[in-house]
């Protein structure tokens, strides 16, 4: 995959290529104009955020904004954009919302397509810098791990700023959901508690796919659920990660991750609370991977 042309260059922002090579992270963020919903997020108001990012006025930067009808490139991938400080190694991408939107809001057919957009953007950016597909929080990011945040988890792990955006009621499990992959439900059903898992592997073996798993604390109807995931001939090595209402991995009893031998399978019972699962890894030659989720009801 190749970066997409610049469309309207900041102003704002390093100018040294190379200063941003091998980003850690993606940093999801609001451009919060104040002009309330859903006119944040009209078509038109990208191209209009470039053009203000390239002005004097504005003061700071970013690698990507999009709306719901399109999106601009604003600094190369290779250079440090001013979005959210300590800016190295980072690719910021601006959603034109409020960050004061409802979850209603955020969904609707009015700001969803900008999302979407934004999760198109930092799949494509996750697998061309190889940056895991999952949220970070403040603690995380503090030991240099690699993934996606938001804005402000950046100002709670370094306080350099005091942005809260993309803001509160931003739907994280959507989001990270719509990166890729297949997306499945647990069965509610007492009948039919099996809810399959589709793994497609890339030309080099390497796959992942995102579940809805939600159990325990988080379900209605699920009381407890477990994944199993094999491998046929020639193995693979996979990671399984729980994941929170907010998009944050559960902690060492929500992963797993092992090398599958031939004809084996492993199993996680996700922990309560659960809201969505991922399935990732590399499959040896032509291994088949498969994976399903089992569910109890309450």
């Amino acid at each position: 995959m190749a970066e997409p042309p610049i469309t309207v260059r900041a102003r704002f922002s390093s100018f040294t290529r190379g200063d941003n090579a091998n980003p850690t992270r993606v940093v999801i963020h609001s451009t919060a104009p104040g002009v309330g919903y859903p006119r944040a997020s009209a078509a038109g108001t990208a191209p209009g955020t470039a053009r203000y990012f390239a002005s004097s006025a504005a003061g700071g930067s970013a690698h990507y904004i999009v709306d719901i009808a399109g999106e601009q490139h604003c600094v190369p991938d290779d250079t440090i954009a001013y979005h959210a400080p300590p800016n190295e190694r980072s690719l910021g991408i601006e959603i034109c919302s409020e960050a004061f939107y409802t979850r209603d809001q955020w969904l609707s057919p009015q700001v969803w397509p900008a999302v979407v957009r934004a999760a198109s953007r930092t799949a494509e950016l996750c697998i061309r810098f190889r940056i895991p597909q999952v949220r970070l929080g403040p603690a995380q990011l503090r030991t240099g791990a690699r993934g996606i945040c938001g804005h402000v988890d950046i100002t709670n792990a370094f306080g350099q700023t005091s942005h809260t955006d993309p803001g509160p009621s931003f739907p994280w499990p959507e989001f990270l959901a719509a990166l890729g992959g297949t997306v499945a439900a647990t069965s509610s059903r007492k009948d039919d508690p099996v809810a399959p898992l589709t793994i497609t592997p890339g030309p080099d073996g390497s796959f992942r796919t995102t579940a809805m798993a939600e159990a325990g604390a988080s379900s209605l109807v699920v009381s407890r659920v477990w994944l199993t995931v094999g491998s046929t001939f020639g193995g693979a090595h996979v990671k399984v990660t729980a994941l929170d209402s907010n998009g944050l991995a559960m902690g060492p009893a929500g992963v797993l991750e092992t090398d599958l031998a031939s004809n084996k399978r492993a199993v996680l019972e996700l922990p309560s609370g659960v809201v969505m699962v991922t399935v990732e890894g590399k499959a040896n030659g032509a291994a088949v991977v498969a994976a399903s989720l089992v569910s109890l009801q309450k």
